[in-house]
């Protein structure tokens, strides 16, 4: 993970003395901690065993070769300003603490960051190359988030326009995202990038095949279906 992502995920790399880490959480003890992880995981747990769309996913990256265990590739842990992200390097999704309230929070948070993992996992991924960042962004924004709601929140153009709206909040969610991986990229460069690689990646909608138009049915029937296209 880069560098200047310490200060989203402390826990992801070595403290240091009156560091990130210790501002941070000194007001909780040891043992609150592990109690907080645990709780978490126990939800983790919960969500992925009940959802057919994190369930598609995991039948769709062992096609491509890459097992999936629960107890190896999620965690949870402290961040800040964030409330997920996707590791390459440990190829763990780190669900943060603060956002671990709710049960479909967390079932947000694994969606974006198993289309992540997916991604990574099918094609050979660069993390230090910004197109592939703003394609796998563009992907995880477009099936899982952006409902009418969302769309609202980031006030794009032809705001009766589905598909106007829909791909203005995919792009800007995107540029967002990309943003936070890399602060030092100047805004227009990052605009370049995200309109560039939009028409391919925002058309690729594997391994759902479908956007969720109807919400969560849609996603359902694509698990329903999986068996058409190798998946699990």
């Amino acid at each position: 993970m880069k560098e200047h992502l310490r200060d989203y995920f402390p826990d992801r790399f070595p403290p240091s003395e009156g560091g990130t880490v210790k501002k941070l959480m000194n007001f909780l003890d040891e043992s609150a901690l592990e109690r907080s992880k645990q709780a978490c995981e126990r939800k983790v747990m919960d969500v992925v065993n009940r959802s057919d769309e994190l369930r598609l996913l995991i039948g769709a990256m062992r096609k491509y070769g890459c097992n999936f265990n629960i107890a190896r590739h999620v965690v949870c842990e402290r961040c800040s300003r964030c409330v997920g992200g996707f590791d390459p390097d440990t190829k763990q999704i780190v669900v943060c603490l603060g956002a671990t309230f709710s049960k479909s929070k967390i079932m947000s948070i694994l969606m974006h960051e198993m289309i992540h993992m997916f991604d990574y996992c099918r094609f050979k991924f660069d993390f230090n190359n910004l197109e592939h960042i703003a394609c796998s962004e563009i992907r995880a924004s477009n099936i899982t988030y952006c409902s009418i709601s969302d769309r609202i929140n980031h006030r794009g153009p032809g705001k009766f326009d589905f598909k106007q709206t829909h791909q203005y909040c995919v792009k800007d969610v995107a540029f967002g995202s990309v943003k936070s991986y890399s602060p030092e990229t100047s805004d227009e460069d990052l605009w370049k990038i995200v309109n560039k690689v939009f028409p391919y990646c925002y058309n690729d909608l594997e391994p759902f095949g479908r956007r969720a138009t109807n919400g969560i049915r849609d996603l359902k029937q694509s698990y329903r279906e999986r068996y058409y296209y190798g998946y699990e």
